[in-house]
């Protein structure tokens, strides 16, 4: 008899990163693989159920706003508690708590106004931190639910598997509940450095590379041999295809500049690289694709790109940056993706995981570093843990000062890839298995079940 398996998706995000890449096809092909689906979190529903057969779907798991409102209380006070758990715990921390008065698009009737909120906001915030770290009281008590229960009962799987960024209630009541085998698959780059330490967490985890294995040992608490390296399923088709001739989506050269998710303070950096490509004979007919970063928490105003003759929007992501949209209901197509990438003839970037990315096709990056009172590049750099030592891989060159932009822009142009140099590097942020996400995954489960 074939073996049960529990598959929960629970983010719109899951959904496109493993199904629409047949991430579970060897799983399902050998065991018996049942799913469940978060009603609040998978927008397409439909879509969604037509990748599974119908008597393989348990059905969508609803919670009751109060109830996921609690559980976020309690996840981001778990976060607080662990303060020192890393360096990039503790910059986050002390950004979010910090006090701001004043921001950038603020006139003085504005600022007048909104002096007491933003005051009282900061008084709050240090409070709540301050009363945790003192008494470190953080309770979750809701019971786990009726629904939720019967299903994985019945069911009685021999393994639930979970894609995992940060603790989620659908995967956190599984795991009250059971005292069956657990994977989580390890969804960002960040997430085993930049998340607090769960007291219910999977007995495994699969990571992208040896960093973040290290980081699971580290700050999460892991046994070293309860870790798999498996890469991430959104970017196995760029190895497939890194060689290959891919169709341009432009008709004109482009050097392309990608926005991070905590910095949207781009415009002395366009205006830089606008005035550049008008004075060089070496970026003479390049364009610069503006790619904001589509989830942007901080895009308060606008880029106006009429200001700019050579600055032009990423189509993909244009419409939503323009209608204020930055919900995660928006997921954009990876299959865009490697063209994008691939034919750029730089790549500028924030600290964000388009740099592995970049690197997957070998190109030339330049990572924005800038110690800027606007710009928050160099404390990500400085304060990230997973950013650490990016700088040796060699088809990188950091960017610590907007006033010599030029000089690294030309210095990389100039530089020569080693291709075999820079796989090598990158496999220790990225593992890469030759055999494939899917088929990778189903023998770490095998692995697991046998254990």
């Amino acid at each position: 008899m074939k073996k049960k398996l529990l598959i929960l998706i629970n983010s719109d995000l899951y959904v496109r990163n493993y199904f629409y890449n047949n991430s579970f096809k060897y799983l399902i092909s050998k065991f018996d693989c049942h799913f469940i689906g978060s009603k609040k979190d998978i927008t397409d529903k439909k879509k969604f159920k037509s990748k599974i057969k119908k008597d393989k779907f348990l059905g969508f798991i609803d919670y009751p706003e109060y109830k996921i409102l609690e559980f976020e209380k309690y996840i981001y006070n778990n976060f607080l508690i662990n303060k020192n758990k890393s360096k990039t715990i503790s910059h986050i921390i002390k950004d979010r708590n910090s006090l701001r008065l004043i921001e950038k698009q603020d006139n003085l009737i504005r600022i007048i106004y909104m002096f007491p909120l933003r005051l009282f906001s900061y008084l709050k915030k240090n409070f709540i931190y301050i009363n945790l770290k003192i008494f470190k009281k953080n309770n979750f008590n809701f019971l786990v639910s009726p629904e939720l229960k019967k299903i994985f009962y019945k069911l009685n799987p021999d393994l639930v598997i979970f894609p995992m960024q940060d603790s989620h209630l659908l995967a956190y009541e599984i795991l009250k509940i059971s005292n069956k085998k657990t994977l989580a698959l390890i969804d960002n780059w960040d997430n085993l450095s930049s998340r607090g330490t769960h007291i219910i967490k999977p007995k495994y985890i699969s990571v992208w590379g040896k960093q973040t294995k290290n980081h699971a040992i580290k700050y999460q608490n892991f046994q070293k041999k309860n870790i798999f390296l498996n890469g991430t399923p959104r970017f196995e088709k760029y190895f497939l295809i890194r060689n290959k001739k891919i169709k341009k989506k432009f008709k004109f050269k482009y050097i392309l500049f990608l926005e991070s998710f905590g910095n949207h303070n781009n415009e002395k950096i366009l205006k830089t690289l606008d005035k550049l490509i008008d004075e060089s004979l070496l970026l003479k007919n390049h364009k610069i694709i503006y790619r904001p970063h589509p989830w942007q928490i901080r895009n308060l105003t606008k880029i106006n790109i009429k200001k700019y003759s050579h600055v032009l929007i990423d189509p993909q992501i244009a419409k939503n940056y323009l209608k204020d949209d930055n919900s995660t209901k928006f997921q954009p197509d990876i299959n865009y993706y490697p063209s994008l990438i691939k034919n750029a003839d730089l790549v500028i970037t924030g600290p964000t995981s388009m740099v592995i990315e970049s690197t997957i096709f070998f190109k030339k990056t330049l990572l924005l570093g800038f110690n800027d009172q606007e710009c928050f590049y160099h404390d990500e750099l400085t304060n990230y843990v997973h950013l650490e030592k990016l700088e040796t891989l060699k088809n990188i060159i950091v960017s610590k000062n907007l006033n010599y932009l030029k000089d690294d822009i030309y210095k990389l142009l100039n530089k020569k890839i080693n291709k075999k140099n820079v796989d090598k590097k990158r496999e220790f942020y990225l593992f890469n298995s030759r055999i494939g996400y899917s088929k990778n995954l189903k023998l770490i489960v095998d692995k697991i079940l046998h254990d």
